[in-house]
């Protein structure tokens, strides 16, 4: 049963509905131009961030194994301290 107020669609209505959908999404898409710039833009910074990472890694190695080095010197100074405040008297 056909409702009150309902337009009848034709084919070449829904052709053209069709149509304009497909219209309206070309309009939205890149072209490959478009994305290979894109893409260049975008592995480029990847580049930048990779050299970026490796420079971090570069310059903390050695800071990693300063700071190990006196973390060590640290323990040996405490335990050298608990030491001597036990021979002079002084304990916590």
């Amino acid at each position: 049963m056909k409702a009150k107020g309902t337009k009848k669609v034709t084919t070449d209505d829904l052709a053209r509905m069709v149509q304009n959908g497909f219209s309206d999404l070309k309009g939205n898409m890149v072209s490959k131009k478009e994305f290979s710039e894109f893409q260049g833009v975008v592995l480029d910074q990847f580049r930048l961030l990779n050299a970026e990472v490796k420079d971090i890694k570069t310059t903390l190695g050695p800071t990693v194994v300063i700071v190990a080095q006196q973390e060590r010197r640290i323990q040996t100074l405490e335990s050298r301290l608990d030491h001597v405040e036990k021979k002079v008297g002084i304990v916590h």
